[in-house]
Order: C-alpha cells, then sequence, then structure tokens
C-alpha cells in the first residue's frame, strides 16, 4: 500500500498539486455528494456530445443521400 501513496503523492507532486498531509477536512458524505456532482456534469456534457455526434453523422449521411438522388435525376 505505502509503494502505491508514494507513487501517487509523486504523480500529485509532479502535477503541481498539493498532497494532503492528513485525513482531510471533508467528509465521506461530502466526498460522495461532491462526486455525483461533478459526475454529473461530466455526464450531461457526454450526452450532448454524443448527440451532437449524431447530428453531424446524421446530417454527413443526408448530404450524401441528396447528392444520390441529385446525380441520378
Amino acid at each position: 500500500m505505502e509503494f502505491w501513496q508514494n507513487n501517487v503523492d509523486k504523480i500529485l507532486e509532479f502535477q503541481d498539486k498539493k498532497v494532503l498531509q492528513n485525513a482531510g477536512s471533508n467528509s465521506k458524505a461530502e466526498m460522495e455528494k461532491q462526486v455525483r456532482r461533478v459526475y454529473g456534469l461530466f455526464d450531461q456534457r457526454r450526452i450532448i456530445e454524443g448527440a451532437k455526434e449524431a447530428d453531424a453523422e446524421d446530417l454527413e449521411s443526408l448530404k450524401k443521400l441528396a447528392d444520390r438522388i441529385n446525380k441520378e435525376k
């Protein structure tokens, strides 16, 4: 366990992040609430980006279909 703690500390320090010297002041419940909030925001962005990507793919398919129809005329 100490191996992982040291490696995570090194990664945080490399990224100029502060490493806690104790257990911190947030309770587990507060941490879980924060994680749910942050994940909720991430999930909303992920859904929106997925919908935008699907819309772009649909639009491209429609353009190709319109081009093919126009060529057949």
